[in-house]
Order: C-alpha cells, then sequence, then structure tokens
C-alpha cells in the first residue's frame, strides 16, 4: 500500500460516504498510513492497511512531507496503552499535545530512562512515558495467555459502532484491535473475519476452544457479531446490547450464561 498521509488526530473516524451524516462504519488510529484515492471537497476517499476503503476528513490526516518524512523510513513505535497523554515536557503535568491510544504509531526520536521524545505525524514533537512505548518488530506473540491477557483490559470499554480502538469499539473492532497489537492484521468486518484462519470442530465442546479463538454468530445467514474465547466457553466481546465490553459464557452452568449467545452460535475459527 502506498503512503500517502497519516492519520493526525487520536482516532480518525471512516465514513461510508463523504458527509459528516453518513454512517461511521470504522476509524483508523493516530499514526497509521492511509493510502489517498480520491478528493472530494474536504473529504478524502482513502484505503487502509487491512485492505477497507472509506471517506476521511482531510483535517484528520497529515500529508507526507519533510517534518514527517521519518514515518516512511523509521520502524515505528507502538503506543501500549487504553489512553496515555503525549505532552510538550517530559514532566508530570505539562502541556497535552495530544491523546493516545491503544495501537498509536510514533516514531522515537530520543529521549531515555523515564522518557521518550516522539514525532507525531503532524510533525510536532512530544514526550511519552517510556515504559507505554514498544517497537513495532517486538510486538508479543499472540499465544492464549497474552490474548487473554489483554482482551480482559478492555472489559468496560464503551460499545460504538464502527469503534476501533480503546476508547470505543464495536465487535470486530475489539478483535481486530487486540490482534492488531499481537502482529496480526484481521479484515474490518465479522462476516470478513469469519473467513480467517481455520474453522474449529467445536460441536458445541467448548472446552476445546483456547483464549484467541474467535467466535461467530447470525441470528439470520450472514454472520452478524463475533466475540473473543478467553478458554473454553467463557468468551469476551463488544456488545451493543450489553453497551460495553463485557465477558460472557456459552456454558448453560455457568452463572454468565448468555442463552441469546448460544442460540446464534454458528462456528468457531482459530487464526494463529
Amino acid at each position: 500500500m502506498r503512503t500517502d498521509a497519516l492519520v493526525r488526530s487520536a482516532v480518525a473516524n471512516i465514513r461510508v460516504e463523504p458527509d459528516q451524516r453518513s454512517e461511521l462504519f470504522s476509524q483508523a488510529l493516530l499514526g497509521h498510513a492511509v493510502e489517498i484515492e480520491e478528493e472530494r471537497g474536504r473529504w478524502l476517499h482513502c484505503r487502509f492497511d487491512e485492505g477497507s476503503r472509506g471517506w476521511i476528513q482531510q483535517g484528520s490526516l497529515a500529508l507526507i512531507g519533510k517534518d514527517n518524512a521519518l514515518f516512511t523510513s523509521e520502524e515505528p513505535i507502538i503506543a501500549r496503552t487504553l489512553i496515555a497523554r503525549c505532552q510538550s515536557q517530559p514532566m508530570p503535568g505539562a502541556e497535552t499535545l495530544m491523546i493516545v491510544t491503544d495501537g498509536s504509531r510514533l516514531i522515537r526520536v530520543g529521549g531515555d530512562g523515564e522518557w521518550a521524545e516522539v514525532l507525531l505525524p503532524d510533525g510536532t514533537k512530544g514526550w511519552l512515558p517510556s515504559r507505554i512505548c514498544l517497537e513495532a518488530g517486538k510486538l508479543p506473540t499472540p499465544s492464549p495467555e497474552n490474548v487473554r491477557s489483554l482482551a480482559k483490559a478492555y472489559m468496560g470499554i464503551p460499545y460504538s459502532w464502527g469503534g476501533t480502538s480503546s476508547l470505543a469499539v464495536d465487535c470486530s473492532g475489539l478483535t481486530q484491535l487486540i490482534f492488531r497489537l499481537h502482529g496480526v492484521l484481521l479484515p474490518r468486518n465479522s462476516f470478513q473475519q469469519a473467513g480467517e484462519g481455520q474453522e474449529l470442530e467445536v460441536s458445541r465442546n467448548w472446552e476445546s476452544l483456547q483464549a484467541g479463538d474467535l467466535l461467530f454468530f447470525a441470528e439470520k445467514e450472514r454472520i452478524d457479531h463475533m466475540a473473543i474465547s478467553i478458554g473454553g466457553a467463557s468468551l469476551i466481546h463488544a456488545s451493543m446490547s450489553n453497551g460495553c465490553v463485557q465477558r460472557e459464557s456459552l456454558d448453560p452452568g455457568s452463572p454468565q450464561f448468555s442463552s441469546r449467545l448460544s442460540g446464534f452460535f454458528r462456528f468457531a475459527r482459530r487464526v494463529t
């Protein structure tokens, strides 16, 4: 994919049509690259790293130029935090330059010890705690233990249709973000993720599921919801009806049993 611009806002909304009232179907995170395909007024039609396409307002993007060219030549760091402040100075209480969410991409240009000096997509330099900065090439592996731990860290995050960040997520946005942070890039939507990896022979033998297996549900024919197993029948998902990321179970004997999810379960897949 060609890199024409970078997301300059903490989270950029991606819409179906070039209109603020159009459906929000996805989001792109700070520092992520986009390929611009068309310009229409204040809107740009872009392609994103997982292959999806949509419209973003120009103000949410920074075109590649001399001030941010390092994003095309240097390995970025990945911010690993639910939310943090990129500050003007390496000290508590300094001015906030940008909110940074889990999975944001920046370039480290200096600093040592407690603080890292970073380059933002608009060319501004700021400071983040070093403990939340992870080199892109050193992301943790998507082991069951790692995936389970991260999924649990998102408990209670609000549900939002089209959300893909640690500020708010939808069902497939949650799984996409969790696996992105383990170096695995999944498609955007649940029905697309339903074609990834290998289908498992479950037959409601939930004990065969391991943390990180993807569970798919449908009220009709097309897959319209998904969750991530955290081992056996226990799962975590971003649920519109619950209003947030929540833990539930497919086991009728569990106090967290969801009869609705159990009735709509279709299949499970393993992507790693």
